[in-house]
């Protein structure tokens, strides 16, 4: 029936065909149950070859059609009503499934496409922010070169003062490079994502969707599990886009402020891992500045994400306390720790870099307690403006 899809005004005539021979069978044949299923066939068939405005007039004829039947249809002797009204009104449940499952699916497919439409301009977002941390870093690297230059003609006596810039230059260009790769990576990994899962999924959906149209279940409770089931998948892809949106940029740091931020970040942590983790705060502020609060935010995301890689823990525990100076974060593991010399001579890794420069920028400061098998304390502190220093 479904081998050469009609098209157009043949496949209106061909449904409305259809609905009149029903219709007719239905006068003639009693407690005509099956006639509602076919009846939902030719719904499904007006969905899949005409227009979906079409398709819903087929479905409500359907139903008028059903009822008529209903009445003037004969009776079998001894038959009772009830079991009559029963049948006819099985048939329009019947009949109205196919036109829920394709409303159902346009509201999946408008729900994807405005996700779809919000992370490209995260992406695009996220771009112009690294595309301007990068041009700072080049325009600061080229200051230091120029003051190079200009200290040549007084080589002798301030030798080391040139040595130190050269070494200040070097590690900003490194710090450049690093970033650069970091950018590249950062966008990769957010194509890598888009294409590896949530295309593929939607190209898993669009299948099963796809086959169901084409080959709909004789079983009604068939249709129903395998439409839970498409359901169930597009909540679940649903889930996966928000957490993925809500990495590029955590919109209850804007909403709800630090502490909660800093709450939920723990307890996701907790979720993930496995680990017991704490998290307590006192004195904070009641308004934060936006660069303090996403500075405090990254560097305990940043921390957490260096405990759950390397530290092999058991326990973490985070501390936000407002002081008389300012604000300070402490994140504390009883993991293996490290060997801070080590770290400190290592050219790998942004992540101890890229905290000293956030913190930079908010005039803070950084302090990492570590050492082998002896877990590691993260503490960070910047000012807060009206508080006393």
């Amino acid at each position: 029936m479904f081998m050469n899809r009609p098209t157009g005004s043949a496949a209106r005539l061909l449904v409305t065909g259809l609905i009149g021979a029903l219709f007719v069978l239905d006068l003639f044949v009693p407690l005509g149950v099956a006639n509602g299923v076919l009846y939902s066939g030719v719904v499904l068939l007006a969905y899949t070859a005409t227009a979906p405005a079409f398709a819903l007039t087929a479905a409500v004829v359907s139903s008028a059609l059903v009822v008529i039947g209903g009445t003037f249809s004969p009776v079998l002797p001894g038959t009772p009503a009830w079991l009559a009204v029963i049948n006819r009104a099985f048939s329009v449940l019947v009949i109205w499934v196919p036109v829920l499952f394709f409303a159902q699916r346009r509201e999946a497919e408008r729900a994807l496409r405005r996700a779809h439409d919000e992370l490209e301009v995260k992406v695009r977002e996220r771009t112009a922010e690294l595309a301007d941390v990068n041009k700072a870093l080049v325009a600061e690297i080229s200051e230091r070169m120029e003051t190079e230059r200009s200290l040549r003609a007084s080589e002798d006596a301030l030798q080391a003062s040139q040595r130190a810039l050269r070494q200040s230059s070097d590690d900003l260009q490194a710090l450049a490079a690093r970033l650069l790769t970091a950018q590249e990576e950062d966008r990769r990994r957010i194509s890598r994502d888009l294409h590896d899962d949530v295309n593929q999924r939607l190209a898993m959906l669009a299948v099963d969707v796809e086959t169901l149209s084409l080959r709909p279940p004789a079983s009604q409770a068939v249709l129903g599990r395998n439409l839970r089931s498409v359901q169930d998948r597009i909540v679940e892809l649903s889930d996966d886009i928000r957490r993925f949106v809500h990495q590029l940029h955590p919109s209850i740091l804007d909403d709800l402020g630090l502490p909660i931020a800093l709450q939920q970040l723990m307890d996701d942590f907790a979720g993930r891992t496995g680990l017991k983790s704490t998290f307590q705060h006192d004195n904070v502020p009641p308004a934060l500045s936006r660069d303090l609060a996403t500075c405090f935010y990254r560097i305990a995301q940043e921390s957490l994400s260096n405990v759950a890689r390397h530290a092999e823990a058991s326990r973490v525990e985070m501390d936000l306390v407002g002081v008389e100076q300012g604000l300070a974060l402490s994140i504390a593991d009883d993991g293996r720790g490290f060997d801070r010399r080590k770290t400190d001579s290592s050219p790998g890794g942004l992540g101890l870099v890229s905290m000293n420069e956030r913190l930079r920028l908010v005039g803070g400061s950084l302090d990492v307690t570590s050492g082998p098998r002896a877990g590691t304390t993260v503490r960070a502190w910047a000012p807060v403006a009206g508080r006393q220093a």
